[in-house]
């Protein structure tokens, strides 16, 4: 497991190291009030380490996963992932940095970035995000998340997220391609999802047991 110190490496102006100096971050250095979750596999691999606040806000997440159907070991890792949370004066995520370190070849290394912001009138939640280095840098897109309130009981999460920019690697979309999920809910229960993507498709997701999306009117 990485080491125990972080220093100031949470803040917004956090920056990794070149694209070729790509190495484990320590996490947050322990302080009073901190706490951690660790859990492993049945063998005792790690598989997730969670480090809230004093004030329960995960300021930590890292995770481990292995190659599928083969036993969780260092030689079936299958990748590696670190993300670092910081928080506004009103207890919101503000930025979001973090690193993969995919041993899977259909992955690729890279560090990104998300910085968060708030509409105070309208509720929306608006993520930019960047790819900052490795094959994929400069992929840059931006999410704004609105919730409806259909009734007493009916909810819905629309997140509508547009490329900004490719960046260096074709296989990420192109800029202006626009994606939209809608997320129902009744009863603070998840229904299941319904994603738009830009050719036109549509896909749905339900969650067990339902065996439809509602048609409601939104």
């Amino acid at each position: 497991m990485p080491g125990d110190k972080l220093g100031d490496q949470t803040r917004a102006d956090f920056r990794f190291p070149t694209e070729k100096q790509f190495e484990l971050m320590a996490p947050p250095e322990a302080k009073p009030g901190y706490s951690a979750n660790v859990s492993e596999t049945e063998n005792g691999e790690p598989l997730n380490r969670t480090i809230t606040d004093e004030k329960g806000r995960t300021i930590y997440y890292e995770e481990y996963w292995y190659v599928k159907d083969k036993v969780p070991s260092p030689d079936s890792l299958g990748g590696h992932r670190q993300e670092f949370s910081d928080y506004d004066p009103k207890g919101r995520v503000s930025t979001e940095v973090g690193q993969n370190f995919p041993d899977d070849p259909k992955h690729k290394d890279h560090q990104w970035k998300i910085e968060h912001s708030y509409g105070e009138e309208d509720g929306s939640h608006t993520m930019s995000g960047v790819i900052e280095t490795g094959p994929e840098a400069g992929h840059r897109w931006k999410t704004i998340e609105q919730i409806r309130d259909l009734d007493a009981t009916r909810r819905i999460i629309v997140e509508t997220t547009e490329i900004l920019e490719q960046g260096k690697s074709q296989d990420k979309p192109v800029a202006g391609s626009v994606f939209r999920k809608t997320k129902f809910f009744e009863n603070d229960e998840y229904l299941g999802e319904k994603a738009e993507l830009p050719d036109g498709q549509v896909k749905p997701t339900l969650a067990p047991g339902v065996e439809e999306l509602p048609n409601w009117q939104y």
